[in-house]
Formats: structure tokens, C-alpha cells, sequence
């Protein structure tokens, strides 16, 4: 290992602070800061030892790490910045690994700019404040995004007004670049090319610079094309192609957590360039007419730069399909926590390590309770808290091996006491275990009757609310069957 030189007092302090005893100095990364990148810093803490705590203040602008890390055996691990829209990092590689005591990260966002790209952290307690952590990817079916494993009992993690947001985006398999602008009536590979990107790169939809500078790239290349081509170009749109679009519905996919072992093999969109309001019009729209508006400004010399970029806005935006993925799981009922004033985009997923798992959410693989388990049928684990925040889906896992004829034929585990309030829950089919589950002024948004599942020894709800009436709860009990209890009404309020 390098240590960097000590030339001065100043350097020896600032080494002091890099060492146990002085864990509560803050080490600047970045422009003008101690260390340039945080790939270097990261790199000397991970392979000494004696190095155990660290807290890293990363300076105005995007941290590049671009390489697979794992950081082990450490007292703690805290990162800052100055809010996530001035300091962010930017991992290109699949995995990131922190494993310590302690991890606080603050005022910084994450972004993942791989599909698969992945952040694991083992640890007694973690505290995500004021941060983002952000992926999209190419299918509902991508990895977890966020898992938090406990390292011994009573671990615990908090997360306020944060961000954890999982997506996907695909493009339409009806239509691709070659028939949106076919090379041989406008004759530029460039256009092409850079079509290919918008429709394909996931990352660029979380990044708006990157997306805005692509949109350009496009839109200059489109200039270059005399008039002649432009014209032909828009006669000759695919209007087969544009017809299937309006067949097919590409509106927000929500994204279900399987009943196989699919993540387990591999173990507000805050900055995304559309909006959510922006894209459920445009899902609730005539996508045939959102393309058409791009023809419409290609084939017009008169149109300023910012029609035809708002063209090609529109263009992406019809042909691509979205939707949530996985985006935090908490691996073990044995970590219980905090969620305050935050947003999860993408489903929440409690006893995310299960290797072989179903989910009682799913009435085709959970039917009913056998009469001979005792009424100690949860085994309850740590607490969960969730407050005034916003929420994709919850889903409870159980082992495959738990049930026996589509019946429970041993404990479930699950949270101790599970206390949910004032959140708003988008979709539907949500599930949880624990030993007492509490609802409190909470809002159902999914427009479907069949909105939670609950397994449990005692529930309590008031003043909980639905916007699509009547939202419909299934509270399981030892003596209850599914099979004889298939979404029953149960007042939420």
C-alpha cells in the first residue's frame, strides 16, 4: 500500500484522521480536495487494516468509480456530500460492497448506471439521510438495487427523505431505430446510431444531461439533412409499425416479485429526464399521434431546434415501455428499521435472502394454513416503521419449502410489529408477515380490489383509504383457509 507522503503538521493531522481514534475527521474528495477521486481513497481504505473508520466529504461534482469494489471488516463508513443534485457517485461496474459497524451516507446520490448494477450492505446500522440511490434498468427482472443484510441481533437501519428508485425501460419489440428513420431514405448512419442509444441505454434516462446532450446530437444531424430527404423521410414513416403501438399496452408495467428464484441467482426516478406525470399522459395518450408529432417537425424546415428536440422527446417517450423493479431488500427479519419521508420506486422486498422463496401475495403458490401449526405461526423478528412516504409494492417472502400442498406447513418469519402510516402504496398485491401489523391513514392507489395480504397474529387499521373502492385486505389467521377467504372486503378504515 502507498501511504501518501507527509511533507508538513497538516499532513500528519489529516493521516491521524485516517485512523481509528480519529474517526470523526472528515476527508475531502474531489477538485481541490485531499484525494482527486474516490476511487484512490476507497482503494487505500479497503486493503489496510488499521484503517477502520473513514468519513469521505466528496466535493461539488460526479465520483466516478468504475471498477467492482468490496469493502470489509471496518468500524464505519460514512459518506457526505453537498445534496444530491451537486454531489453524486457514478458506479459503471456491476458490484458494490460495503460491509462495516456502521454506513451513514448523506446528501449524496448514488447512481448505478449499469442494469444489474448492484449496492450490498452488511452492517449493525446504516443511516441513508437525505440521498438517492438510483438505477434503471432494461427488464422487471433485474437484481435487487439496494439489499441491507444485518451483521449480528438488533441491527437496525433508518432511512429518511431519501430516494431509492428501481425502473426499467425497454423499447417497444413492435418498433425499433431502423423503422422510426430507415438509413436508406435520409441516408445518415449518425441519426441511426444515436436513435439506438435513446432507445436502448436505460442509463441515459437517468442522467438528463446525458439525455439532453444525446436529444442534441440528434436533432444537429437531423439539420444536416437537405430538404429533399426530410420531406421523404416523413412521407415514408411506418405507419404498419405506428398502428401496432396503439395495440399494445405500454403503460406502466409494475413489476411482481416472482415465485422463482430470479433475483436470487444473481445474488421520483429522482433524475430522470421524464417525469412520472409527463409519462403517464403519454401512456394514457395516442402513442401513434406522440410519434407522429416527431415526423412532423423532422418534415418542417421551418421547425426551431426546440420543436424537433421536443419531437424526439415525445418519439422516445411513445416507444418505450417502463415500469418498476426491485429495489430494496431487507435480507433478514432479524434487521428492523426506519423508512420517514422517503420514496421506494420499485418493490420492497422483506426476507430478501431467501434463495427459494414464494410470496403469500401470490394466491397461486399460497392457498392456505394447515390446521396443525400452533398459534405461534409467525416467528416475529425486529420491528418495522414507515411513515409519510411514498411506496411501489411490499412484498414478504417465504421459503418454497415452508408450504406443502399450496398450504404453510411451518412458521413464516417475519417482522416483530410492522407499523405503516401515511404512505401512500401504488400498486396492488402487496404482502406482509409479522406478528402484529398497524395501519394508519394510509392511501391504496392501485385500481384494483386486491391491494394487501397480511399474515399475522393481530392487525389493526383506521382511517386507511383507497382511491379505486372498495380496496379489498386478506387478514390471515391460524384457523383461516385461503382457499375459503379469497379477497374478502376488510375495511380498511
Amino acid at each position: 500500500m502507498t501511504i501518501p507522503s507527509i511533507k508538513n503538521v497538516q499532513d500528519a493531522i489529516e493521516r491521524l484522521c485516517e485512523m481509528e481514534r480519529f474517526e470523526s475527521c472528515a476527508i475531502t474528495v474531489g477538485k481541490g480536495g485531499r484525494y482527486k477521486t474516490l476511487a484512490e481513497v476507497l482503494d487505500l481504505f479497503a486493503n489496510d487494516s488499521q484503517w477502520q473508520h473513514i468519513w469521505l466529504a466528496l466535493l461539488p461534482g460526479e465520483h466516478l468509480l468504475s471498477t467492482n469494489q468490496a469493502i470489509t471488516g471496518k468500524g464505519s463508513i460514512k459518506i457526505t456530500g453537498h445534496g444530491v443534485e451537486a454531489s453524486s457517485i457514478l458506479f459503471t461496474a456491476q458490484s458494490l460492497s460495503l460491509s462495516a459497524r456502521q454506513v451513514q451516507t448523506q446528501d449524496v446520490r448514488w447512481r448505478f448506471s449499469k442494469p444489474i448494477g448492484q449496492l450490498s450492505v452488511r452492517t449493525s446500522r446504516l443511516i441513508l439521510e437525505n440521498s438517492d440511490v438510483v438505477r434503471v434498468g432494461n427488464n422487471e427482472n433485474n437484481p435487487v438495487l439496494f439489499t441491507c443484510a444485518p451483521q449480528d441481533t438488533g441491527s437496525f437501519f433508518s432511512i429518511s427523505n431519501a430516494t431509492i428508485s428501481s425502473t426499467f425501460r425497454a423499447p417497444a419489440m413492435a418498433i425499433d431505430e431502423a423503422d422510426i428513420a430507415p438509413v436508406d431514405v435520409h441516408h445518415n448512419t449518425a441519426i441511426n446510431t444515436l436513435l439506438k442509444a435513446l432507445l436502448d441505454d436505460g442509463a441515459l434516462i437517468s442522467d438528463t444531461a446525458a439525455f439532453d446532450c444525446a436529444v442534441e446530437k440528434v436533432k444537429d444531424e437531423i439539420k444536416k439533412l437537405s430538404p429533399e430527404k426530410r420531406t421523404l423521410w416523413k412521407r415514408v414513416k411506418p405507419d404498419e409499425k405506428l398502428a401496432e403501438l396503439d395495440m399494445v399496452d405500454w403503460g406502466f408495467k409494475k413489476a411482481v416479485v416472482r415465485t422463482t428464484p430470479v433475483r436470487m441467482t444473481a445474488s421520483r426516478p429522482a433524475t430522470a429526464s421524464f417525469d412520472d406525470s409527463v409519462a403517464v399522459a403519454v401512456a394514457k395518450s395516442s402513442r401513434k399521434t406522440e410519434v407522429n408529432s416527431f415526423y412532423d417537425v423532422v418534415g418542417d424546415m421551418t421547425s426551431s431546434d426546440a420543436a424537433i428536440k421536443a419531437g424526439i422527446k415525445k418519439m422516445v417517450r411513445a416507444v418505450t415501455k417502463w415500469g418498476t423493479a426491485n429495489a430494496f431488500s431487507i435480507e433478514t427479519h432479524h434487521m428492523g428499521g426506519t423508512i420517514n419521508q422517503s420514496k421506494i420506486k420499485g418493490t420492497l422486498i422483506l426476507n430478501g435472502a431467501i434463495s427459494n422463496y414464494a410470496t403469500i401475495g401470490n394466491t397461486d403458490k399460497f392457498t392456505g394454513i394447515t390446521d396443525e401449526i400452533s398459534a405461534s405461526y409467525v416467528a416475529g423478528g425486529e420491528d418495522l416503521f414507515i411513515s409519510q412516504s411514498s411506496l411501489s409494492r411490499i412484498t414478504s417472502l417465504v421459503p418454497a419449502t415452508s408450504l406443502a400442498g399450496q398450504r404453510l406447513n411451518k412458521k413464516a418469519e417475519g417482522q416483530g410489529h410492522c407499523n405503516i402510516s401515511h404512505c401512500t402504496i401504488e400498486d396492488r398485491r402487496n404482502s406482509i408477515i409479522a406478528l402484529t401489523v398497524t395501519l394508519v391513514g394510509n392511501t391504496f392507489k392501485a385500481d384494483s380490489e386486491e391491494c394487501l395480504t397480511i399474515l399475522a397474529h393481530l392487525m389493526t387499521a383506521s382511517t386507511n383509504s383507497a382511491e379505486h373502492d372498495p380496496a379489498q385486505v386478506r387478514y390471515l389467521t391460524r384457523r383461516q383457509r385461503l382457499g375459503e377467504n379469497i379477497w374478502n372486503p376488510l375495511k380498511l378504515s
